[in-house]
């Protein structure tokens, strides 16, 4: 459909679809397809919903890109996303939109919001709009621990095991 609410079709020309039915629009269409084809037969159907697109990210179970319809909150895409994982900030919940050109980021307290406390934190969503969860300081320490520090422990244990045996 174009901005001004009309489809353009071969042979029945600009045909107003604004506030029309799937049938009413095929009944107008095959009333002004008759002078052309003897007994048209034409099917419509739906190519794209009106469907908000909104990107979860950070620590959530399924980050991801996740569509919603309707009236739609952060606490319900993170929801879509299936909830939060043990790391996650919730009082520091970004929420960033505008898009590339007019980024705008809003720092959210959804622990306000879970608790009932102050529901204005859970905004409702826009197209576009881009949730990031972060991750808690000590999740990273416990990361830097696993990736870095314990192999190096590991491997000193290790030596000072063969020593040991050695004598």
């Amino acid at each position: 459909m174009r901005p001004d609410g009309k489809i353009s079709f071969p042979l029945a020309g600009d045909v107003p679809a604004v506030c029309l039915t799937f049938e009413m629009l095929r009944e107008e269409l095959v009333e002004r397809l008759k002078q052309y084809v003897r007994d048209p037969i034409i099917s419509i159907s739906l190519k794209k919903t009106g469907d908000k697109k909104v990107i979860v990210l950070g620590e959530v179970n399924e980050p991801g890109v996740y569509y919603v319809s309707g009236q739609r909150t952060v606490l319900e895409a993170i929801a879509r996303a299936n909830g939060f994982t043990q790391h996650a900030v919730l009082s520091s919940v970004i929420l960033l939109r505008g898009g590339p050109e007019h980024p705008e980021g809003i720092r959210l307290d959804l622990n306000s919001a879970i608790n009932k406390t102050d529901m204005t934190q859970n905004v409702a969503l826009r197209s576009e709009d881009m949730v990031y969860v972060p991750r808690k300081f000590i999740a990273d320490v416990n990361y830097f621990v696993t990736q870095f520090l314990e192999p190096i422990y590991k491997s000193a244990w290790t030596l000072r095991l063969m020593q040991v045996i050695s004598q």
